[in-house]
């Protein structure tokens, strides 16, 4: 077994209470000028360079309070963290997750995701292109689908290379997401706590850690929170959420291109979980 299958197991590890944490999140998030979904459609970025961070979410904390003046807060009705459930589709033979795992310049992932404050759903897929951007498409469906057919189906055979039919539900996950705007750089960062995944009754959860995402049209040192980043001496680092949740519910799964990535995590949650 992989170090990053046995990273978030419960049984392992006794994890301290998220309460204290997720209250002082929240106090932080009150310091943030508010931005409606309507203001922010000119910042969707879904042609982009992402750099995503892991840390632990007590470090989370004051950075938010250090870049509160430079970034708008994602407002809706809901609370400020707010639900999305994801059900990712692959080939009988894992063939998107490999791609990911041999780091193949060019990868897919295919998903229906729903925004669950808001009862919205849209299938999605994306492209990690051979110059490393990330391009997406996505429609809006009634609800997430069990399976791939029908219009659903042709959607994704027109905006997937591979044979969509072949495509079967794999795994879901589900978090609460931050999103937070910075206008004037045209940059977005998305804050994923809570992420959970399950697949068959089999599953996990990784509440201590915080994901977060910079999203810019190019990648740009000019950022505030790659500044605070790097203040902090925190360093940027590849997470796939989708190929976290694989190879601990597919344990047959090759996952040895992971093991750095495992054996940070489980630091992260060893710093998180101190007394």
């Amino acid at each position: 077994m992989t170090a990053l299958r046995a990273v978030s197991s419960p049984a392992q590890e006794t994890l301290r209470p998220a309460t204290h944490d997720r209250q002082q999140v929240s106090v932080a998030l009150a310091q943030f000028t508010p931005i409606t979904l309507a203001e922010m459609e000119s910042v969707q970025l879904l042609d982009r360079v992402d750099t995503k961070y892991l840390l632990p979410v007590s470090h989370l904390i004051p950075i938010l309070e250090g870049i509160s003046a430079h970034y708008r807060l994602l407002h809706t009705e809901g609370p400020p963290a707010s639900l999305y459930h994801t059900r990712y589709f692959d080939t009988p033979d894992f063939a998107l997750y490999h791609d990911h795992h041999n780091d193949r310049h060019e990868r897919y992932k295919v998903r229906a995701r729903t925004y669950v404050d808001s009862d919205i759903s849209f299938l999605e897929i994306k492209r990690k292109t051979k110059r490393g951007r990330t391009q997406k498409v996505r429609c809006q469906i009634p609800e997430a689908p069990l399976e791939l057919e029908g219009d659903n189906l042709t959607y994704v055979q027109t905006n997937y290379p591979g044979n969509a039919w072949r495509l079967r539900p794999v795994i879901s996950n589900t978090f609460r997401r931050i999103t937070i705007v910075n206008e004037a750089l045209y940059e977005r960062l998305t804050i994923d706590l809570d992420f959970r995944f399950d697949w068959n009754g089999r599953g996990d959860q990784m509440n201590d850690l915080a994901i977060v995402e910079v999203k810019q049209p190019r990648f740009s040192l000019h950022s505030p929170f790659i500044k605070h980043m790097q203040y902090r001496a925190i360093y940027r680092t590849g997470f796939s959420k989708y190929c976290a949740g694989m190879a601990y519910i597919y344990p047959h799964l090759k996952a040895n291109r992971f093991k750095r990535r495992s054996l940070l995590i489980r630091r992260l949650r060893r710093m998180e979980n101190l007394p």
